[in-house]
């Protein structure tokens, strides 16, 4: 029999697979970004967590016999927040680590702002709209892009796309003030 632990940690997942005498068949380690989005926050994305981890296994287990397998244990890191909505979909774009600054409640108020301003989003903006502040603005895990790039997907001037996202960002913030 085999076994796979896996340790979500601040920096990396680290997994071994040991077998049913507590010998130690093999290790890995796959780090994942820690973003700094404003002095004193730190922050990670669950979906860069999942994706480490089952890149992990996959490396883990690559010349094992799988059939062998007969357990998993996962444990991490402390004091972690990842908020969920009623439907267990994440609400925020990246999570709050243990040696953030922020307060709980700060974090939670924020995350929930975070999930108020994806649903006026869809509600209020024409899709170009929202997929330009997408883009630009590097929202649902994309990386920020500068106006030409946006313009260039779009075959429109860097003119056009300016004026598009300050009239979106314009009914945004009408409507959020409401």
């Amino acid at each position: 029999m085999l076994y796979i632990g896996v340790d979500l940690g601040t920096s990396a997942v680290k997994l071994l697979l040991m077998d049913g005498q507590g010998q130690i068949k093999k290790i890995v380690s796959k780090e994942y970004p820690i973003y700094f989005p404003h002095p004193g926050w730190s922050e990670q994305k669950p979906e860069d967590w999942f994706a480490k981890t089952m890149e992990g296994i996959k490396e883990l287990i690559a010349e094992a016999d799988k059939d062998q397998v007969a357990g998993i244990s996962f444990g991490g890191q402390m004091h972690g927040l990842v908020a969920l909505d009623k439907d267990d979909n994440v609400i925020t774009l990246q999570e709050v680590l243990e040696n953030n600054e922020r307060s709980i409640e700060d974090a939670i108020d924020l995350k929930l702002k975070e999930k108020k301003l994806y649903e006026k989003m869809a509600s209020i903006l024409k899709p170009r709209e929202r997929e330009i502040l997408i883009l630009r603005f590097g929202l649902n895990n994309s990386k920020p892009l500068t106006q030409n790039e946006v313009a260039n997907i779009f075959g429109i001037s860097r003119s056009y796309v300016s004026r598009i996202e300050t009239k979106a960002i314009s009914k945004l913030a009408k409507e959020i003030k409401e």
